[in-house]
């Protein structure tokens, strides 16, 4: 009999064939829609303080301490997480230079997605450029501040003043800034001009001398100076541009340097204005003050710029006609971690106490002898000048 096919049998078995399938495809699609409905899904996104996407956050699911999912937020700062148990899980959130963030008790129903969006706060010790009042937040103001303080305090000793509590005091001078340090205390020390008196939980550390000072990223203390090790001469700073400090206590941290036995602070600078500023004052016994500021847009970046003239006479029989100018050029572009920033300040200041006396060469410049005309004071260089630069990138 030759071989051959008939075209009815070759029908009946793709039919069988065709039925088959179906039968495989329904019953495939029918055990998937039931784990679907007898599980949930956890899906959110997680963001900073401004509302900005924070990719990269490694998400957690943790089920009675024991890690059963891991994921990673996206571009967007989006994760998810499919096919969860019915139960109650700790969702845990981390990234480099951000606090962890632990949410307790996250209820998984079947058949339900559970939207968990998180907002993650800066440790004090991140490298951050500043870019706007609003970027470092009150941790009194989060909506729950014992969860989001873990990571962010290593003890009571370590913490951190904002722009919304400085705007709250009144500021005569640059070191009240620094007295909102709990426990720090800052005099006036023989007038102004000079590096203040600092005290620090009663012990007096001179000026400055076993308290690290960092304002705007550049050290402060002077390795040496007449004056004293560590002579921290403050003057410099300009109140309005601070975006917070930070500060530590004790002689717990080596790496904040040589000068931190006592403690240390961190003054932050504004990158960008929120809008430009223009402020001018005046008191009794010749006080007066010019301040402004503007952060236009740049080649893709912004560039602050800041001026300060300040004038005192003190209550002095002699004035002091104390003469300060403080000034700012900043330019920063990109973001903190792959952006740079460039910046220059400088100072300069002068007062009678530093002008100079010709007692010693009044008769060669013909000047009457004998009295009180022997003395006769002139005005003198600045007493102090600096330039300061810095790039950070």
């Amino acid at each position: 009999m030759p071989f051959g096919c008939d075209s009815d049998v070759i029908a009946r078995i793709v039919g069988r064939i065709w039925a088959a399938a179906v039968l495989l495809t329904c019953a495939f699609g029918s055990v998937s829609s039931a784990q679907t409905l007898a599980h949930g899904r956890i899906a959110g996104t997680a963001s900073d303080t401004t509302g900005g996407a924070l990719p990269g956050v490694v998400v957690e699911l943790r089920a009675n301490g024991v890690v059963a999912a891991v994921t990673e937020t996206d571009r967007a700062g989006r994760y998810q997480f499919n096919a969860v148990d019915t139960g109650e899980f700790d969702v845990a959130f981390s990234l480099i230079n951000f606090a962890s963030l632990v949410r307790h008790g996250v209820r998984s129903e079947a058949g339900q997605t559970v939207t968990l969006d998180v907002v993650l706060q800066l440790t004090l010790s991140a490298d951050v450029t500043v870019t706007g009042r609003r970027t470092f937040s009150n941790l009194a103001d989060v909506d729950n501040p014992a969860e989001n303080l873990i990571g962010i305090a290593d003890a009571a000793s370590v913490g951190a003043i904002t722009a919304r509590q400085l705007e709250n005091r009144p500021v005569m001078r640059a070191g009240e800034v620094l007295e909102t340090v709990p426990g720090l205390i800052i005099s006036q020390h023989s007038g102004e001009g000079k590096a203040n008196q600092y005290y620090l939980r009663g012990f007096n550390l001179d000026h400055g001398t076993d308290f690290s000072t960092t304002i705007a990223g550049i050290p402060v203390n002077m390795p040496t100076h007449a004056h004293g090790h560590g002579y921290t001469d403050a003057n410099f700073l300009i109140p309005e541009l601070v975006s917070g400090v930070q500060f530590k206590k004790g002689p717990y941290y080596a790496d904040d340097g040589d000068f931190s036995a006592a403690g240390s602070v961190n003054v932050n600078y504004l990158s960008v204005l929120d809008a430009p500023m223009v402020s001018l004052s005046a008191g009794a016994q010749g006080w007066n003050r010019a301040f402004a500021a503007a952060s236009p847009g740049l080649a893709g970046g912004h560039l602050l710029g800041a001026i300060e003239l300040n004038h005192n006479d003190g209550p002095w029989a002699l004035e002091d006609n104390y003469r300060k100018v403080n000034g700012i050029v900043r330019y920063s572009r990109g973001a903190a971690i792959d952006g740079i920033a460039v910046t220059a300040l400088f100072n300069l200041f002068d007062e009678t106490a530093s002008d100079i006396d010709y007692f010693y060469t009044s008769r060669l410049r013909g000047e009457p002898a004998g009295g009180v005309d022997d003395v006769h004071t002139h005005p003198a260089l600045p007493r102090a000048a600096r330039v300061t630069l810095q790039i950070g990138f």
